[in-house]
């Protein structure tokens, strides 16, 4: 143990840097959205924004993350952008693990899985699979986990 607490010590302020910074993210992230520029930029960027938000909130406060991914869910299908929607999806479903909705948080992990198979987005499916598989494991489905 006392091995351990000059460790802790030694990495403490760079934990506290990063809560700072991914704070001053959101908050600079936020502001964007509460200025009338916001209703002027082009759709695509207003899905990354909110999908940049959904993604940081997930942690701090998964609801709020949820208002956000529906949001840019909602922009990315008016744009028809596939990888926009799959990464839509891929945040939403984020947001529900992380409130243990593990069965919203599949079925959005599997709509996005879907959109890039079909899209050819290696990246994106090797991700939705690694995190079906996880949802599988946080509900000890460890059979599933490993299919």
């Amino acid at each position: 143990m006392k091995k351990i607490l000059p460790i802790f010590f030694l990495f403490l302020p760079q934990l506290v840097n990063a809560k700072l910074q991914g704070q001053a993210q959101l908050d600079s992230l936020t502001a964007v959205l509460n200025t009338t520029k916001f209703s002027e930029l082009h759709d695509s960027d207003k899905a990354t924004i909110l999908g940049q938000l959904s993604f940081a909130f997930r942690q701090t406060d998964p609801n709020e993350g949820l208002k956000f991914g529906w949001q840019e869910l909602e922009i990315a299908q008016k744009t028809g952008i596939k990888s926009r929607i799959s990464g839509a999806n891929m945040n939403i479903a984020s947001n529900y693990l992380i409130k243990a909705d593990y069965t919203n948080a599949f079925k959005y992990y599997t709509a996005a899985l879907e959109i890039a198979e079909a899209v050819n987005d290696y990246w994106r499916m090797a991700s939705a699979n690694c995190d079906i598989g996880l949802v599988f494991i946080r509900m000890r489905e460890y059979d599933k986990a490993l299919a």
